[in-house]
């Protein structure tokens, strides 16, 4: 009797361990947002157009948060910032099956799929024109998604969680 009572008192003590997994702020180089990592990412998009930053383990999680630049995004028109968020979410789920979307908190809008090797993958997608940007969330396998994405703030001038 006893040793059933021992066991489940170290699965709780490994539990709480796990829980208690060091997450430590994150900003990009150019300070736009911030976001809590359950360790420290790495570059791993650097093109102009898409800065992207992970912390993964191939195979069985994936956290990544970043921005694609969209150059004069502010000035263009309601109708083009919908055409222009549209694509860029096409481009998102095109490898994604069984995508289910729906609108997040403020203008963002949350994803969520399998990844072409069937992982679970969840997606945040906060629009920012004033900062000709459009930020991303997204975690794949285990993640704790919901503390990844509550973490995301946007900066310089802006109190805005998402």
């Amino acid at each position: 009797m006893l040793r059933p009572f021992l066991c489940l008192i170290v699965c709780l003590q490994l539990l709480v361990i796990a829980d208690a997994q060091d997450w430590s702020k994150f900003q990009p180089p150019d300070k736009s947002f911030s976001i809590d990592f359950p360790g420290t990412p790495a570059l791993a998009s650097n093109d102009p157009r898409f800065n992207l930053w992970a912390l993964s383990e191939p195979g069985q999680f994936a956290y990544m948060a970043g921005y694609a630049s969209f150059p004069g995004y502010k000035s263009m028109s309601a109708k083009e910032k919908k055409s222009n968020l549209e694509d860029f979410l096409t481009g998102m789920t095109q490898k994604m099956t069984g995508v289910k979307r729906a609108n997040g908190p403020g203008a963002s809008v949350d994803l969520e799929g399998k990844t072409a090797n069937g992982q679970q993958m969840k997606i945040r997608v906060v629009p920012a024109p004033e900062k000709d940007k459009l930020f991303v969330i997204m975690t794949t396998g285990q993640c704790d998604h919901a503390k990844f994405v509550k973490s995301f703030k946007l900066v310089q001038g802006t109190d805005d969680q998402f």
